[in-house]
């Protein structure tokens, strides 16, 4: 589609002929008081992975059908929330003890897993989870566990553009961390997992490193405004907006928008490293 824009420019909206279908999949936003202020759970990805190679994200990943498994509903924490995102904060929760080590789930007293008890059954298991995760759920029956769904918030909700060639639907939940646990990359998909301070994260973005990709970048940016309000966790009541950016060509240089109602205050940004994704769709 092309329309003039308000400088008179021509604006060309890309679009695949056969758009992937997302895969459905979950990040886990976990924030912190440090020493210093605020900080938040980042890693960045092995530039060999096949998706945001190199890029520092929070912990997630794909959902995988053991998320949903209704034998699970046992090791769910009272209050189960009722907004049916559930087997996405299973996800998410395991993803975090795959990537980072990091054990969101209460013993058998309904107090957060201290730290020992983490590191011994991050060392001993979060390798095997990562190759079968339905793994996870055998370490909450043998180790008697319990997920505390209603501590993550749903946060944000983001699809990745159309015309790009690997595509997910990705639920963000937001969680205070446990205290004391300790974290580490797994080595594989994570070369490094780190509590940062979101503002220092967006400052070395904008000099160039580490890669952000929107959704990330996006979210710092509110995370680094509102961090100590109830802001901070999404917590007005509403569900996030399920946002899918719209890739554009403005005088030869790619975009990326979304509605200014998402409430990110930004709704053009632009995106030169996706040049190399949309081979064959950018005009001449």
């Amino acid at each position: 589609m092309n329309s003039p824009s308000e400088r008179g420019s021509v604006r060309q909206e890309i679009l695949s002929e056969n758009p992937v279908t997302p895969k459905p999949a979950a990040s886990i936003i976990v924030t912190r008081l440090g020493e210093h202020g605020p900080e938040v759970l980042m890693m960045r990805r092995h530039k060999g992975t096949a998706f945001a190679p190199g890029a520092v994200v929070y912990p997630g990943g794909k959902l995988h059908e053991a998320d949903q498994s209704p034998s699970l509903a046992r090791h769910f924490a009272e209050s189960v929330p009722q907004d049916g995102l559930n087997h996405y904060r299973v996800a998410a929760i395991r993803e975090a003890f795959e990537e980072t080590g990091l054990l969101l789930a209460l013993d058998e007293a309904g107090e957060w897993v201290d730290p020992a008890r983490q590191i011994a059954l991050a060392r001993e298991l979060r390798a095997a989870v990562e190759s079968e995760p339905a793994r996870f759920g055998e370490m909450l029956e043998r180790e008697h566990l319990k997920l505390p769904l209603s501590a993550l918030d749903f946060y944000a909700h983001w699809v990745t553009p159309q015309p790009l060639p690997r595509r997910y639907d990705t639920h963000f939940f937001w969680v205070a961390a446990p205290p004391g646990q300790v974290i580490a990359a797994d080595g594989r998909e994570a070369v490094s997992a780190a509590w940062v301070a979101p503002a220092q994260v967006l400052s070395d973005n904008a000099e160039g490193t580490p890669f952000l990709m929107l959704p990330t970048r996006l979210t710092l940016e509110r995370l680094a405004a509102s961090f100590g309000r109830d802001e901070a966790a999404n917590l007005d009541g509403e569900p996030p907006m399920k946002i899918t950016p719209t890739v554009v060509v403005i005088d030869g240089d790619v975009f990326v928008e979304i509605p200014e109602e998402a409430g990110y205050g930004v709704t053009r940004v632009p995106r030169t490293d996706m040049a190399e994704h949309l081979a064959g769709m950018l005009p001449d």
